[in-house]
């Protein structure tokens, strides 16, 4: 799992690029890293718009171990990826949500997996508009990361759309008291001022 790792660490350092490489030079057909590593290597050729291509690795990584909780997380994550692409482009394919959904709710059963598929599952409810569950999911990552940066503005910023935009404000404030990113740190007070705006509008007039 070495290979994999390694990618994992470049990929959170923005070298997907050099992930890419280094995931197909040590690609060795029918081993069960390698298959790993295989549909990690479909989501980042999704990244780069081939989602076709992603979808074929993902289905041969599945083939060789559809109960594998990292094969099965990646090939849900390259599935979501083609779903948000189309509906950019106000298209979308029911079969292949189903198809994600399925993969997702395996992978987030699955007694070894990482906080990804909650991602995963998160995306997907989004992608349905689904906000209750969004937030469950926003929520149950929440509670194991809680000072993560990224995720307090994700969430706060999703808040912010909502019914009760309110509740975005200790999200968002943990961003500007925590943040070393002056551009997020903005961002975030950005948010703040629109929601207050908001408040005050629909207090004038009850």
């Amino acid at each position: 799992m070495k290979c994999y790792h390694k990618a994992n660490l470049l990929i959170e350092a923005g070298r997907e690029i050099r992930a890419k490489t280094l995931l197909q030079q040590n690609s060795q057909k029918n081993q069960p890293y390698s298959t790993v590593n295989q549909s990690l290597l479909a989501v980042l050729e999704g990244h780069e718009g081939k989602y076709d291509l992603a979808l074929q690795q993902t289905e041969e990584a599945l083939k060789l171990a559809g109960d594998d909780p990292l094969v099965l997380t990646h090939a849900t994550h390259a599935m979501t990826d083609k779903l948000a692409a189309l509906k950019e482009k106000n298209q979308w394919d029911e079969e292949l949500y189903k198809r994600a959904f399925e993969l997702g709710l395996k992978a987030y059963a699955h007694p070894q997996r990482t906080l990804e598929p909650v991602s995963n599952l998160w995306n997907l409810y989004d992608l349905k508009g689904d906000s209750l569950n969004v937030v469950k999911m926003m929520m149950e990552i929440y509670r194991e990361t809680p000072s993560r940066i990224d995720l307090n503005m994700s969430i706060g910023s999703y808040l912010a759309d909502s019914s009760t935009p309110k509740l975005a404000l200790p999200f968002l404030e943990k961003v500007i008291a925590f943040s070393h990113d002056d551009d997020l740190k903005e961002k975030a007070g950005e948010v703040i001022e629109r929601i207050y705006r908001e408040l005050e509008a629909k207090a004038s007039k009850s």
